[in-house]
Parts: C-alpha cells; structure tokens; sequence
C-alpha cells in the first residue's frame, strides 16, 4: 500500500481500492496502537475465507493443518475446492503446460557460449552471502558490528590482485555503468579469474537504524543500471549479478560516511 502511493499508482488502479487500505491500515494503527502493524489481519481474513480457508484466527499460534496434496488437482485436473473460485489454471491455447517453450530453448542454447566482455569494464560482478550475515539481517544488532563481519568486501582472485597491483586490506574503486563503489580487497583462490565478488546488503550511512548506521560496509546495489535494457526479458527480473565492472586500486581514502564508500 505504501509503496503504491509512493509510486502515485493506487493498488489495482483503482483510487478506491487504495483509499480502502489506506483506511484500514490507519484504524488497524489506532486499533493497536503501533504504526507498524502489518499485516492487516482484517484483508488477511477477508483472503483467507474467499480461498475457502477458515479465518485468521483459525490459523494463529501453529497454524492450521492443511489436508494432505492430491494428484491431479494442481493444475486442475480435478475439480478441487479451489478450482471453484480460481477458474482455469492453464491459460495456454492447448490448455497444456509448456515445458519447452522456443524462447527458453533459445535462451538455453546461448548458456555454455563464453559472454562478450566489455574492454573498458573486463570483470564480472557477483554477488556473494556471508556465512555470518544474512542480506542485512542483524546489521542493527551492536555485538554483530563489534564482531570481524563489520562491513563487506570485494573478493578477487589472487592472480588478479596481483595484476592490478592490489593486495589484502588495499582499497578498490569498482565501476559500472550504474555507479562506482569503494571498499578494501579480499583475496579468494575459490573465484574464477575475471570474476570479482561484493556481499550485498550492506550500505546503511543513510539509513534510520541508529546502529547500522554506523557500519562501513557499501551498497552493491549501487553498480547495478535501471531502465528496460537491463531487465531479463524472460524472467522480468532486474539483472543484479554478472555486472560488467572495471577495478582499479582507490586513489583517495574510503568515505565512512557514505553508502557507496566514495
């Protein structure tokens, strides 16, 4: 809901609709006391019963056991007490699922060619999960920031680092077309040379949380380009790994302060 109004485009288009949750929301608010009182138990009910489901509250504490799965009702080979309120399944003109559709296999057939590189931004960008944080999970939590996992890295492979004259500890200027990014350097022999890793979830300098705030970790998101021409066509998905990106050693000290490191 909040995030619709911030886009100025009403949920389902329909001001009306909007409008509804907006009010809720805010007598939900009222009703608790609590301006984060998500998720709106009464929509959740209102869901709950249309999906022929007993309301919320059959459902708090352990839940509520669902019966067992059936064959045939997934796709609605039968006629399953869901099929009565959701309709078709399989939109297709044959009405059969298409396991091998041309686009996919096309997509398929271009996986185990070797990718162009860019001269200018020879590297591929990946993202990476730290064993000890998980996105930004725990980041406001002081003991964690006090901990070796304060902040995040750019992992190179050795002969890489070796190339470009940067070593362990050194600072990294990482450039996209999206944006550039500054963090010290990490080696890591498990990389393929020509690849380069930056945890993500981090960069909270300009965030309201009092204490990750205080971390010095960058946002990778940074790097990543918005607009159609970076979106997968088949999936919709942003691309947010394989990023084409250049590093070079920083000439300049990292900036604390700012999400990027710059």
């Amino acid at each position: 809901t909040e995030l619709a109004q911030a886009c100025r485009k009403p949920v389902f288009g329909s001001r009306l609709f909007q409008g509804c949750l907006r009010l809720s929301q805010r007598v939900n608010q009222w009703l608790n006391g609590n301006d984060n009182t998500v998720p709106q138990k009464f929509w959740l009910d209102v869901l709950l019963r249309v999906c022929g489901q007993k309301g919320f509250k059959a459902h708090l504490g352990h839940g509520r056991l669902q019966r067992p799965n059936a064959g045939g009702e997934f796709l609605g080979g039968k006629r399953a007490p869901e099929a009565l309120y959701m309709g078709q399944r399989v939109y297709t003109d044959t009405g059969m699922v298409a396991l091998a559709p041309p686009e996919l296999v096309e997509k398929l057939s271009q996986l185990g060619a070797e990718p162009a590189r860019d001269p200018q931004r020879p590297f591929q960008l990946i993202t990476k999960r730290e064993v000890a944080t998980h996105n930004s999970f725990g980041h406001n939590y002081a003991p964690f920031l006090e901990s070796d996992f304060d902040r995040n890295y750019l992992y190179i492979h050795p002969a890489d680092a070796e190339r470009l004259q940067l070593f362990a500890g050194a600072l990294a200027d990482v450039d996209s077309a999206g944006g550039i990014i500054r963090l010290p350097v990490q080696l890591c022999e498990d990389l393929l040379p020509g690849v380069v890793a930056v945890p993500h979830g981090w960069g909270h300098q300009t965030s309201g949380q009092r204490v990750a705030r205080t971390s010095r970790g960058v946002n990778v998101n940074i790097l990543a380009t918005s607009g159609p021409e970076h979106v997968d066509p088949l999936s919709g998905m942003s691309c947010l790994t394989g990023i084409p990106v250049s590093v070079t050693p920083a000439a300049v000290q990292e900036s604390a302060e700012n999400w990027s490191g710059c």
